[in-house]
């Protein structure tokens, strides 16, 4: 018992700052796309990160055995896994460049709702009327953040929206298809992935010509022109793809120190350190309408983790 008691706490701690290290990587994105003195395109700080990201992740995944080594098993699944990942990971900073933090992160924990409605239509799963309940809960604190009859609707908020979406698709397809992986290649996967296409992007676009035709913050965030990486860009780029590799391995320690259905609900840690990282750096301050939107989700996710773990237990 004493060993399952420290095993839990070490896998608490683990999440803690597997999600410490998850904001400090997006914040540092952030920064540089928006808040450097010479702000780069998302496509580039993609490109950075992935660059410092991926010799981490390869160190990891030899040094940590219980990870299993590399080893790819499917590279079709490997491809397809980065793709979805490249698509999520640029609606999600799209999102966090073009919205407050914490709203743009309390669109995007809709996810585990969206995964209860994808699996009730794509793998058949039991639904009943309680968790039906939670994603109508949920779907209340989206339409409350987003609040689309507003007089200025903003429709940035697609885009975290979209990017919860693909990594909720992601987990009904590798559930339904039985398509497993260790962590380190779900991990290098992912990040190859976003250093391809970045890289593709920063190929075709990168020179800027069509950045003034879209206009505004979102025309120089998808479509601006690449600039010559300064010492500013290199140390943020050092830190967000330190700050990935080691937190997407301590959230791996943390699910397999402890169990599943316990340590979940501590996902949603994530949202109040990013309304601390949005007040401290970028002195944003969540208004009630987002707050409350924000608790809508949070409970409809936490009800809908623990309905999962009240069938997995029956």
């Amino acid at each position: 018992m004493p060993d399952a008691v420290a095993q839990m706490r070490a896998g608490v701690l683990c999440m803690f700052g597997a999600h410490a290290g998850l904001i400090v990587s997006d914040s540092a994105i952030r920064w540089m796309t928006s808040s450097a003195r010479v702000p780069v395109p998302l496509s580039e700080a993609m490109f950075f990160r992935g660059l410092v990201a991926i010799p981490g992740l390869l160190l990891i995944g030899l040094l940590v055995a219980a990870s299993g080594g590399i080893r790819i098993r499917s590279p079709g699944a490997f491809v397809l896994r980065g793709s979805i990942m490249a698509g999520t990971n640029m609606a999600f900073f799209l999102g966090l460049g073009l919205l407050p933090y914490a709203h743009s992160l309390g669109l995007f924990f809709i996810s585990p709702v969206l995964i209860t409605v994808m699996s009730a239509f794509w793998l058949r799963e039991p639904t009943g009327i309680r968790e039906w309940g939670a994603v109508l809960i949920g779907a209340a604190g989206v339409a409350i953040m987003l609040d689309p009859f507003a007089e200025a609707w903003n429709w940035a908020g697609v885009f975290p929206l979209a990017a919860a979406a693909g990594y909720g698709s992601l987990q009904i397809m590798t559930r339904r298809t039985r398509l497993s992986a260790g962590p380190t290649e779900m991990a290098l996967s992912a990040h190859l992935g976003i250093l391809v296409t970045s890289a593709v992007l920063g190929a075709l676009l990168g020179g800027g010509e069509l950045a003034p035709r879209v206009g505004g913050e979102f025309g120089r965030l998808l479509l601006g022109a690449w600039v010559q990486p300064n010492w500013e860009h290199l140390w943020l780029a050092l830190i967000c793809g330190s700050a990935i590799a080691l937190g997407g391995s301590l959230l791996f320690q943390s699910y397999r120190l402890s169990p599943g259905s316990t340590i979940a609900p501590l996902e949603y840690v994530h949202l109040p350190l990013a309304a601390l990282s949005g007040y401290l750096i970028w002195h944003e301050v969540p208004d009630l309408q987002t707050l409350a939107g924000i608790a809508l989700v949070v409970a409809g996710g936490l009800a809908v983790t623990y309905r999962g773990r009240r069938r997995r237990q029956s």
